[in-house]
């Protein structure tokens, strides 16, 4: 082993270690150093060693042996050759160079890009602190103007503990219940010979509970429905309340016995798993209950840490400061943190209990994976995974839903100028009163029963509910109503400054903005476009078709999703009532056994047609035959009979409550089809076939559609109905369990009938967009929407609003939204187009030339409403460059 060194530059020096054995004279070794070869001329003493010993003559085997060893030397010095590293050294600086070549030019690229980046943010941050301050100052002139007192309404901390806390409140109720849905769907694995009354247990649900009214050794009473598959839920719960308590996991793990198994050693999955194996799967349960009971506690000790340290326990309901604060708690960064963690956690344990069932599935059934995944045992892992689906799918999407409400989006901030001091000193009406409602002149606005009304709304809103009041309000403000605005307030001589208050940030942002785009304007010669009358235009075959495939899916969904809720409440009537009423022995119908040879065996597979799950699926399946008027005999029971049994207790003829059923699911239907039908004749005798879905005429057809007398009569036919089959499932529920099975039931289709009364009372409510939506120009104007042009959208003044693909999404969003919701858009975007921003509103339009006809046509020239009580006229708006319409004409007084 030599080392070595070679001093540079002196390139042309071939070095080799046979050479320094062979000249060691001309190796430099001195203080023990590497050797180093001394810049000499060496060669000449190597061409002169060679010459002398070529003059000693060898014989043949010294030649031989001469050669051999001069090949050796010759291969053993390749092998050990310092030229070659010499190379691999120049490979290495050239890599070297070029990976610093390559960094340079990418730190200069990045240095230039964060460079410009870094300028614009600059200069973004520069221009909203200048629109902040325009907004400010504008602001500050109008707080100026508010009336003196203090906030009404009672202390904003029961408001905040209990209406904003409650999406808090249900997604902790669907999180706990989808627990015990999965706990159960894993049990209902076990085959229904092994399940039924524990021969370990002697408490309450041991030995005798599946009796019915039988004395139990604690002296109380089996239930009515001890021997039904619904007591056996009421066992499940009874060890699901065991497991949340930890009296499975703990110290008495040993000593524990399941209420619920007749076989095996009192633990579940007995033959599955081993001990510990069991152990560990209950302890995962125990610890996702304890977890989400302190993910609970750890965001409400943060809610409750921001109330008191940014708004107060003195903040009254009224003030605008509390609304403030609300919304600066949706923009919290700590907020959003807890918030995402808690839906990621959510989610991941969704998808374990999905693989946990699927696992339970596969090998409990037989499945081998050394073997190979066939047929049978995917469909033995489907038939495990669409129950759990289907029974947490609803309390899934309540978590889901909980999670947006505590929890807004970007798009749902308000937009007017709600984050400043002097929107804090704005005084709303949230107090309950039990009089009348006067303007500052003396003029009713509302009467008794309408204030009443108003202020039971106020005062159970929640911050994003009584955003929307404030928004429509401040909307039918700038079309000239001020009457909305001044029931929302305190003092209603408050209106126009809480008005200018609200839209300072919009004028403010606009002063700036629109200064410069006119120095952008002038120096890219972006000429500004020529103003234009809208004219009516015809669509095509296609764009009529989607006029009406809109009308049919998205208009009339409501109508629907209550039809389907109807149902759903139907079959859910009929489940609960066999669940109560058959004995578990009554479940040997023809879906469990067939015939062979004269036997009646068990079908095959035995997972699919033994498991406890399989009587769940049967029942359900042919409950939603029967309000169809099938059925029958029903294939789930042995003598096909339903409430027929000795321990039945409906006694109810088949041949009366099948085709009562059967009759009210039809005039259902009736009523669905009617109404769908109505809305297209009057469709078509309007001469609204051939608009397209963005025309203004065919919104206003939807508007004028819900005034109308027919109309109304379906919709209040729906709403009759609505109530009839919960109070008539109630009442047999009553009569038949006593309070007990009233509960029970209530709670099973608790969904459906809050859905009903949802969707019943919005069809029945009128919403009338807040601006003047029949006149010619509206109707003759195109909206962006729905029509399918992949193109940029360009401002009235030339600058660029949306590239194609926006634009393209634009159109598909806005196709799928219901015309009621994109009225309500409009109304907003015309809000702020009032205030001198026409961005938004100009984005909804097909043509932007047609936004000064718009702008001047909405408008309402006067508004006399009518009030209970007494009359009321809106109040002549000050004209002037800061007058609600942003200098345009005021509406007449009245």
């Amino acid at each position: 082993g030599w080392s070595f060194s070679v001093r540079l530059p002196d390139q042309a020096m071939t070095c080799n270690f046979r050479v320094a054995r062979r000249f060691p004279q001309f190796v430099d070794m001195s203080n023990r150093n590497p050797c180093t070869f001394q810049d000499l001329q060496w060669q000449e003493a190597l061409e002169q060693a060679q010459a002398a010993a070529g003059g000693r003559r060898l014989s043949a085997p010294g030649r031989r042996l001469q050669a051999a060893a001069a090949r050796r030397r010759q291969a053993s010095g390749n092998d050990k050759d310092p030229s070659k590293m010499l190379e691999i050294f120049d490979m290495l600086s050239l890599l070297c160079y070029g990976v610093a070549g390559f960094s340079f030019a990418i730190n200069v690229v990045f240095f230039v890009y964060f460079r410009i980046r870094a300028r614009k943010h600059l200069k973004k941050r520069f221009a909203k602190s200048i629109d902040k301050l325009q907004a400010s100052r504008l602001a500050s002139k109008a707080a100026a103007m508010l009336s003196e007192g203090s906030p009404e309404g009672p202390p904003a901390l029961f408001h905040f503990f209990s209406i904003q806390i409650l999406p808090l409140v249900v997604m902790y109720l669907a999180a706990i219940s989808v627990l015990g849905k999965v706990y159960w769907l894993l049990l209902g694995n076990h085959f229904r010979n092994e399940m039924g009354p524990s021969p370990y247990r002697t408490d309450r649900w041991g030995l005798g509970w599946n009796v019915p009214f039988q004395t139990l050794q604690d002296g109380s009473t089996a239930p009515y429905n001890a021997d039904t598959y619904q007591g056996m839920l009421d066992c499940v719960k009874v060890a699901t309340n065991e497991l949340f308590a930890g009296q499975v996991t703990l110290a008495n793990w040993a000593d524990y016995k399941h209420p619920c198994l007749a076989k095996g050693p009192g633990k579940p999955w007995w033959g599955l798993y081993p001990d510990v194996g069991l152990h560990a799967i209950h302890g995962i349960f125990y610890l996702v209950y304890i977890a989400i009971n302190a993910a609970v506690v750890v965001y409400v000790t943060f809610l409750a840490y921001n109330f008191f340290t940014k708004c107060g326990c003195t903040t009254r309901l009224g003030s605008g400061r509390y609304l403030r604060f609300l919304w600066n708690l949706q923009r919290n960064r700590c907020s959003g943190c807890l918030i995402g963690l808690a839906k990621f956690c959510m989610w991941s344990a969704l998808a374990f209990c999905l693989a946990m069932m699927c696992f339970t599935a596969f090998f409990y059934f037989g499945g081998n994976p050394n073997d190979g995944i066939d047929a049978e045992e995917l469909n033995s892992v489907f038939s495990a995974v669409w129950p759990f689906v289907s029974k947490v799918f609803f309390d899934v999407l309540a978590i889901h839903m909980s999670f947006k409400r505590l929890k807004n989006k970007a798009a749902e901030i308000p937009k007017f100028n709600w984050d400043e001091d002097e929107f804090e000193k704005i005084r709303f009406h949230r107090t309950w009163s039990f009089s009348k409602r006067q303007d500052e002149r003396g003029d009713t606005l509302q009467g008794y029963i309408a204030h009443m009304t108003s202020c039971g709304s106020h005062l159970t809103a929640n911050h994003l509910q009584f955003t929307e009041l404030i928004k429509q309000a401040l909307v039918e403000a700038a079309q000239g109503d001020l009457n909305p605005l001044k029931i929302l307030l305190t003092d209603p001589a408050d209106a126009i400054p809480a008005l200018k208050i609200c839209e300072a940030n919009v004028k403010g942002a606009w002063m700036q903005k629109k200064n410069t785009r006119s120095r952008t304007q002038a120096l890219s010669g972006n000429a500004a476009l020529e103003d234009a009358e809208p004219e009516r235009k015809t669509a095509g075959p296609i764009g009529s078709l989607l006029t009406v495939v809109h009308m049919c899916c998205i208009e009339c969904l409501p109508a629907i999703l209550w039809y389907v809720a109807m149902t759903s409440v139907l079959k859910k009537t009929v489940v609960f009532l066999t669940f109560n009423t058959e004995p578990m022995s009554a479940y040997r119908g023809d879906y469990f056994f067939e015939t062979v040879n004269g036997r009646r065996v068990q079908r095959t597979p035995r997972h699919k047609y033994d498991s406890m799950l399989s009587i769940e699926e049967c029942v359900e399946s042919v409950s939603g035959q029967i309000i169809w008027g099938g059925g029958s005999p029903h294939p789930c029971l042995t003598d096909g009979t339903l409430f027929q049994g000795e321990n039945s207790r409906v006694d109810v003829p088949i041949g009366l409550w099948q085709p009562a059923l059967l009759i009210f699911n039809f005039s259902l239907l009736c009523l669905l089809l009617l109404l769908v039908f109505y809305v297209l004749v009057t469709f078509v005798c309007k001469g609204v076939l051939g608009s397209s879905v963005g025309s203004g005429r065919y919104l206003r057809f939807t508007v004028d559609l819900e005034k109308r007398l027919g109309y109304k009569f379906i919709v209040g036919m729906l709403l009759l109905a609505s109530p009839i089959p919960g109070g008539a499932a109630a009442f047999i529920m009553y009569t038949s369990f006593g309070y007990g099975g009233l509960v029970d039931f209530l709670l099973s289709v608790a969904m459906e009938i809050i859905s009903v009364a949802v969707i019943a009372f919005a069809l029945t409510k009128v919403k009338e967009p807040k601006f003047n939506y029949e006149t010619e120009t509206f109707e003759n104007t195109q909206f962006n929407r729905g029509r399918l042009v992949c193109s940029g959208r360009t401002a009235r003044d030339g600058e660029k609003l949306l590239g194609c693909f926006g634009n393209f999404v634009q159109q598909i969003t806005s196709f799928t939204l219901h015309n009621d919701v994109y009225l309500t858009n409009m109304g907003d975007a015309l809000f702020f187009a009032r205030a001198d921003d026409t961005d938004e509103f100009e984005k909804m339009l097909a043509d932007s030339r047609h936004l000064t006809a718009l702008l001047r046509d909405t408008k309402f020239e006067r508004v006399e409403r009518p009030m209970e009580g007494g009359s009321a006229k809106v109040a002549p708006v000050p004209d002037g460059p800061d007058s609600p319409a942003g200098g345009r004409a005021a509406p007449a007084s009245g």
